[in-house]
């Protein structure tokens, strides 16, 4: 099992880069899995805060699970001004660099909407891209659901969304319904199957837990899930 460390993660949310220095979880491969509300709940429970434990096997997924350890904690606090003053320069910088490319791109969305492109505003899409909810093609969901939005009886057309860094303009030209896919339709069936199964499980195993008083140590883990020695 890989040993992964990961700073600035808060009872309610991880903190901003700047917040949080180097290491920061929010920036790590695995700010999503860090992220999920029974990992912070875990991480600020008593035996693994206070009494330093390692936490029982938290369950993402089928296939994701981790176990947690705190090995620092840093009260909230009000630092002084003169401690923070250059990242809230930053962060205000920011806040306003994205404020205004929103507004330009509202205002550029609305003059595509009316008159169309222009040779030189051609210059400013990216290259032409054939998406679908199975194959996005990296494109980010927020923005594949606004382009996927507009209706095919309105292309081509042109639509934008905000996000987190400003502001995209999608120049949408045209697309066509989805053919049904029985090997893909069979297979979802079956992923959906298994999770319901899963998640059917878990419930009972919890109910009968409370049921019966059962108290999960955070010890009980590392025997129940340890591998098979000679010893």
């Amino acid at each position: 099992m890989e040993v992964k460390t990961a700073r600035g993660i808060a009872r309610d949310r991880l903190l901003t880069a700047q917040e949080a220095g180097e290491g920061a979880a929010i920036e790590s491969d695995d700010a999503e899995i860090l992220e999920d509300a029974r990992v912070r709940r875990t991480a600020f429970s008593r035996q693994v805060l206070n009494d330093k434990h390692n936490s029982g096997v938290i369950e993402i997924s089928s296939d994701t699970m981790l176990t947690v350890r705190v090995k620092d904690h840093q009260e909230a606090y009000i630092p002084e001004l003169e401690d923070v003053r250059a990242q809230v320069k930053d962060i205000l910088q920011h806040e306003k660099a994205v404020q205004a490319a929103v507004h330009a791109g509202q205002e550029a969305l609305e003059l595509y909407q009316k008159d169309g492109l222009s040779e030189d505003d051609e210059a400013s899409f990216s290259d032409e891209i054939t998406v679908s909810r199975i194959n996005p093609g990296g494109v980010n969901k927020t923005i594949l659901d606004a382009a996927l939005a507009v209706s095919l009886d309105d292309t081509p057309a042109f639509t934008g969304i905000e996000i987190p860094e400003g502001f995209v303009v999608l120049s949408i030209e045209g697309g066509s319904a989805g053919s049904d896919d029985s090997e893909l339709a069979e297979g979802l069936a079956q992923d959906l199957r298994q999770v319901i199964g899963e998640a059917e499980e878990h419930a009972v195993l919890n109910a009968l837990r409370d049921q019966i008083g059962v108290e999960h140590l955070p010890d009980a883990d590392s025997v129940i899930y340890a591998k098979d020695s000679d010893d």
